[in-house]
């Protein structure tokens, strides 16, 4: 999920709240203060007053899955008891953007993170962000810890997604949900539990219609839903750094009604003109959130 501001960097929570409703009525789970959340740059006091906020307002309609994303291991921690002090009980963490790490470090952390958590952890695998790719047979090790249940895959490779549906194929207490939104259709026909598009912002009740007929075995509709968002999806990331595909991102949201197009350093809004022309091209997509009337 975006993280929606005001132009003063509070949280807009009545933006929030329109967010929200129209995720749980598409039946998708909210996924707060991750990469496309802008977690990284927001303060310790706007990711609490986003998660306090997040689970008032879902009250229970939903799960939320909620990042813990710092360099200092005890100030996640720290995330993780406030945020449990809302009701949150799954956690999604990725390696810290830092240190170069070997794959027993990396096996050492998330193994002591999911020890210390007042809830349930997913692994996060960004190499986009942390530099880091978790070597596969890392995740298979860390994969047998009780308190760690999944992993958000958000690499791009076509080879790891078959890799990790072989390695995982019968396992029921280990998901695995794919981030690679262009490639919905074919992580799920493959074997994968969930997607974390971020697409999904713009039109959350498409990409449930795509996990449903994936997940009916439906392949044909599946990937002919995800011919249909793939422009959506290519507009706001197709050649784009991810720092400016966020701000794209928000920007359309801002320009269908969902929030508005404010973001924290160090990303930056586009200029007027280029604002503008982007309004154009969205009109022209014709994107619809699909909420209830």
């Amino acid at each position: 999920m975006v993280t929606p501001l005001d132009e003063a960097g509070r949280i807009d929570k009545q933006s929030l709240k329109k967010m929200l409703d129209l995720y749980i009525d598409a039946r998708t789970i909210p996924f707060i203060l991750g990469t496309t959340g802008e977690a990284a740059s927001l303060s310790a006091d706007q990711r609490q007053s986003m998660a306090e906020a997040a689970m008032g307002i879902t009250a229970g309609r939903s799960l939320v899955y909620t990042g813990i994303f710092d360099t200092c291991f005890e100030n996640i921690l720290k995330q993780a008891e406030t945020y449990a002090g809302y009701g949150i009980n799954i956690f999604v963490a990725h390696l810290p953007a830092y240190y170069p790490l070997t794959p027993l470090q990396i096996e050492k952390y998330f193994e002591h993170l999911a020890d210390r958590l007042p809830g349930a952890l997913i692994i996060y695998n960004i190499p986009a962000t942390t530099k880091i790719s978790i070597p596969l047979e890392i995740i298979n090790d860390l994969s047998n810890h009780d308190n760690i249940v999944g992993l958000k895959d958000s690499e791009r490779s076509i080879a790891r997604i078959e890799q990790l549906t072989k390695m995982f194929s019968g396992r029921h207490d280990f998901a695995l949900f794919s981030g690679w939104t262009n490639k919905s259709a074919f992580a799920l026909k493959s074997g994968f539990d969930g997607i974390v598009p971020s697409t999904a912002n713009l039109i959350p009740h498409r990409f449930y219609e795509l996990y449903e007929a994936a997940g009916g075995g439906d392949k044909a509709l599946a990937e002919k839903i995800q011919t249909e968002v793939d422009p959506v999806a290519d507009f706001h990331q197709k050649d784009r750094v991810l720092s400016d595909s966020i701000v794209l991102l928000k920007l359309m949201m801002h320009i269908i009604g969902l929030c508005g197009p404010t973001v924290m350093p160090p990303l930056r809004r586009f200029t007027p003109e280029e604002e503008h022309t982007i309004r154009l091209s969205v009109q022209a997509l014709g994107i619809h959130t699909g909420r209830k009337k």
